[in-house]
């Protein structure tokens, strides 16, 4: 029997490793709560490439292991189209984890222009060189997703895609993107006021630039546990009434509202309403 897919929960980072390496047929790889186990063998013989030719989806929750460097540099995915990275690191808000960094680079750096699709959950801060060669390695995404993830990363990652860190560089990164998800962006030690408005304000300054390098047909889609307030609100009209197609989802309730705040003034302005307040959502 061949094995297509596989989805592993709180196993070992050597069955894991083991598993993707054996399995030559997979189409979908999932490693979620990874541990750590007694260190036994991978079945790789360094410094020979390791093809998974037929893998697309590709999930991975980082926890730190010395038989990374091991593999991560000899996997191969021509065919690879989504990578889900998981960040477990729990140390200070602005400290870089160097191991988990190292680990995610050697298998950036392999993958195939076919990957549409970048995940990330949890992560609390990368700086934003680092981000920039991620994003530079992956220039065919078109769905960028942030799960869980802090305001300081969160902020690198609108930073990275208004602007090059290296001034000598004029190419945009990820410039295919189409679709960006925030889902529950954590404030960390800050007010979630605070966050809305950096994240508001990173927002805003991603359309602000020049008009041949706005970025007009990128959707945003915001969700969170807490309601956002008034700095996201003045962002959300400021980019709608102003024609993007980007568009900011905060809770269902308040989209709505705001929907319909904007096509009322559409209406008032073309005459077609007499009262202001006369059009509702029920």
């Amino acid at each position: 029997m061949q094995i297509t897919s596989l989805w592993l929960e709180d196993v070992c980072i050597e069955i894991c490793l083991s598993l993707l390496v054996r399995c030559p047929n997979l189409t979908d790889f999932h490693c979620s709560v990874a541990r750590l186990g007694p260190r036994g063998a991978v079945g790789h013989k360094a410094g020979n490439s390791i093809p998974i030719q037929h893998l697309e989806r590709l999930t991975w929750a980082y926890h730190p292991h010395p038989q990374y460097v091991d593999v991560f540099p000899y996997l191969r995915f021509p065919a690879l189209q989504s990578l889900i990275w998981y960040s477990p690191y729990s140390g200070p808000p602005t400290t870089f984890d160097s191991e988990e960094a190292s680990t995610l680079q050697m298998l950036i750096m392999n993958l195939p222009p076919t990957l549409s699709r970048l995940e990330f959950h949890g992560v609390k801060w990368w700086p934003k060189p680092f981000i920039y060669d991620l994003f530079s390695h992956t220039p065919g995404v078109r769905q960028l997703h942030l799960s869980g993830c802090e305001c300081a990363f969160i902020m690198g990652v609108l930073s990275s895609l208004v602007r090059s860190h290296f001034p000598s560089e004029q190419k945009v990164q990820l410039p295919s993107l189409q679709d960006m998800i925030i889902l529950n962006p954590s404030a960390g030690q800050m007010r979630f006021a605070a966050l809305e408005a950096q994240m508001a304000s990173g927002i805003s300054r991603l359309f602000s630039l020049p008009k041949r390098e706005a970025r007009r047909n990128i959707s945003i889609q915001l969700a969170s546990n807490k309601r956002w307030g008034g700095e996201m609100y003045k962002v959300y009209w400021k980019l709608r009434r102003s024609g993007f197609l980007f568009l900011i989802w905060a809770d269902a309730e308040m989209t709505r509202s705001l929907e319909a705040k904007i096509m009322e003034e559409r209406l008032l302005r073309r005459g077609m309403l007499k009262d202001k307040g006369s059009l509702r959502w029920r």
